[in-house]
C-alpha cells in the first residue's frame, strides 16, 4: 500500500468512476440545494467560484446555471473525465489539493468544498486551510462540510474492491469546534455553521460558512 493519502483517494475515486463509466450520470438532484443556497445567498452576483474535491462535476454544474463562473478540481482523473463529457462548456481540473496556492490567478470570490478534505491526515488541513485562505480576495466565501461519526477512525481504512482486490484509503474525522478552531487560526471569520442529516438522510455531517 502506498503511504501518501492523496495518491490512495485517487485511486479509490478512479475506481469509482471506472465503476460508473457506462452508466448515465444525471444533472444535479439537488440534494445539497440547502447548503448551496446559504453560500451562494453571500457571493456577488455572477462571481466565480472553485469547487474543490468537485468529482464528477454536479455541484459545480449547478452553481454554473445559477450564474457563477464556476471551475472544479479533484484529485481523480477519472472523476474529472466524467464531468468533462457531462459539462462540457465548464473547466475541470486534475490535481491535488495540497497544490491549491497556484489557482489564486482564477481570482475567485467564494471556494466550496463538500467531504474532500477529510481525505487528508490531520498534519495537512491547516497548510491546505492557509492556502484557500491566500487564495480568496478580502471578504471571499469558504464552504466546508465535514461527515460526522460517533466514533473517531481517523486513519486508514480498506474497502474491497472484488474477491481478491482492496483499495485503502485514508479518513480524517473532525468535531466542529476543533475545524473552527483551525478556520480561526489561518484567519478565517465563521459566518454560519450547521450540523444535521445530509438532504439524502445518508449521513450526518456539519457544514461551515466563513469568510476572510
Amino acid at each position: 500500500m502506498n503511504k501518501n493519502p492523496s495518491l490512495q483517494a485517487a485511486i479509490l475515486y478512479d475506481a469509482v468512476a471506472l465503476g460508473l463509466k457506462n452508466k448515465k450520470i444525471g444533472r444535479y438532484n439537488l440534494r445539497y440545494r440547502k447548503k448551496l443556497k446559504k453560500f451562494m445567498e453571500h457571493l456577488p452576483k455572477k462571481g466565480s467560484v472553485i469547487d474543490i474535491g468537485c468529482g464528477f462535476g454536479l455541484e459545480a454544474a449547478y452553481l454554473k446555471r445559477k450564474g457563477f463562473l464556476t471551475y472544479g478540481i479533484d484529485v481523480s482523473s477519472e472523476s474529472i473525465k466524467i464531468a468533462r463529457q457531462v459539462n462540457p462548456n465548464l473547466i475541470f481540473i486534475v490535481d491535488d489539493l495540497l497544490n491549491l496556492e497556484k489557482y489564486k490567478i482564477l481570482n475567485p470570490n467564494g471556494i466550496h468544498e463538500h467531504l474532500s478534505l477529510m481525505n487528508l491526515p490531520k498534519r495537512s488541513i491547516k497548510k491546505v486551510l492557509g492556502s484557500i485562505y491566500r487564495i480568496l480576495p478580502k471578504g471571499g466565501i469558504f464552504q466546508s462540510s465535514f461527515e460526522i461519526i460517533s466514533d473517531n477512525k481517523t486513519g486508514w481504512h480498506r474497502i474491497k474492491t472484488d474477491k481478491n482486490n482492496s483499495i485503502y484509503y485514508y479518513l480524517s474525522f473532525y468535531s466542529l469546534p476543533e475545524i473552527k478552531k483551525v478556520l480561526s487560526s489561518v484567519g478565517f471569520q465563521i459566518i454560519f455553521s450547521s450540523v444535521g442529516r445530509e438532504e439524502d438522510k445518508s449521513s450526518d455531517i456539519f457544514t461551515v460558512l466563513c469568510k476572510k
